[in-house]
């Protein structure tokens, strides 16, 4: 039986210098920040596994109540690779990254000289180097990190100085782009017509997808082309705008994004994929009785589903059951103009506080919130 008080999962994303150079940099943290926020975890005796290092422990009662930490990374970025992976061999680390095989290719591994700002997807070649040296456990993250229509209103339109965004849109109406996302991917922001409609969105698992129809969307762009802004207006009252999928195809499409996504990964690395990370935490119980039945054995929860504690889940773990494992974000909680290198330890320290339920760091990440969230009002 599992008796630490618990198990601290960090979701990272990005480890990169260049956060402008991309729509996704606000999820990035320095290679520096990140740098300094790891002598936490020695300043604090913890020993830090992959998932598949972890999992193994609680299978083999292995565990016990050594302080023990994972570090998780989703989206499979190439930065992991290129700037994450050399400080995690700095500190003899290893961690778990959360990929979409769907972005990935076949292609040779790549250097900063190929890719100076290392702003990419990960290839299976960089994926198979990082579990073979031992730097990262590669998991699922679904087949794509697609965003779905979730309704038929529209909210506004495209135009290319709102890429950053929309840039969702250039997966959705362009799949190929997806094994073309690097380097400079606002070379994209002209693919999509100047007027797309773009209606109510979340992420792609939640729930059917509304398509729009071609004559709505030709509508929608010479409107665009005639009035501007003001056409958004005139497009409220048009009543046939497209369609929903029906139940049948958005179970299919849920059966192939977690279905596909491990058969790839497993056929690619040569491993067993256990593990499943939903992006932006999206599912709902049919999401999740087609992960069961896939053969996935956990998934990360949504921040919306953080009840029980990651000890409980992994007792569970041993009769087979399906299981959800808690994280916590390293996200900067503090005002900008606090950021400090001894800033960046400290809100590492707290944030880990406070998930482990120290009632003095709880108190004092509350009033760091308070305090940013004045800030950003003035």
């Amino acid at each position: 039986m599992v008796t630490n008080n618990n198990i601290p999962i960090v979701m990272y994303h990005y480890i990169n210098d260049y956060p402008k150079e991309n729509s996704l940099g606000f999820l990035a943290y320095s290679a520096d920040d990140f740098r300094q926020q790891l002598p936490f975890f020695c300043d604090h005796n913890y020993t830090i596994l992959s998932l598949n290092e972890l999992i193994q422990r609680a299978v083999d009662f292995k565990i016990g109540n050594e302080r023990i930490a994972v570090l998780t990374f989703d989206d499979g970025f190439l930065d992991n690779y290129l700037v994450a992976a050399k400080i995690m061999r700095e500190f003899d680390i290893e961690g778990t990254i959360f990929v979409n095989p769907g972005h990935a290719d076949e292609g040779e591994s790549r250097s900063l000289a190929d890719i100076p700002k290392a702003w990419g997807y990960l290839n299976f070649n960089e994926m198979r180097q990082l579990e073979k040296l031992d730097l990262f456990d590669i998991q699922s993250h679904t087949m794509t990190h697609e965003m779905i229509f979730s309704s038929n209103r529209v909210i506004d339109l495209y135009d290319p100085s709102k890429f950053d965004q929309y840039y969702w849109l250039i997966w959705m109406l362009f799949p190929e782009t997806l094994k073309q996302w690097h380097g400079d991917v606002r070379r994209f922001k002209e693919h999509v017509p100047t007027g797309y409609p773009i209606f109510e969105y979340d992420r792609a698992l939640s729930r059917r997808k509304f398509v729009p129809s071609e004559t709505f969307v030709k509508k929608s762009c010479h409107l665009f082309y005639e009035h501007g802004d003001d056409a958004l207006a005139k497009l409220q009252d048009v009543k046939a705008k497209g369609n929903f999928e029906s139940e049948e195809e958005y179970l299919a499409r849920v059966r192939c994004q977690l279905v596909e996504s491990k058969h790839v990964l497993e056929a690619e690395l040569n491993k067993e994929i256990f593990g499943l990370c939903f992006p932006g935490g999206s599912y709902n119980e049919h999401v999740l009785q087609i992960a069961e039945e896939a053969g996935y054995r956990l998934f990360m929860l949504s921040s919306r589903h953080q009840a029980g504690d990651n000890i409980r889940a992994l007792n569970n773990f041993h009769s087979n059951s399906f299981v959800g494992l808690k994280r916590i974000s390293f996200t900067q909680e503090y005002p900008q103009f606090l950021h400090r290198k001894k800033t960046v330890y400290w809100n590492a320290k707290l944030k880990l506080g406070t998930f482990m339920k120290d009632p003095t760091s709880t108190r004092i990440m509350s009033m760091v919130r308070t305090t940013r969230n004045v800030m950003q009002r003035l």
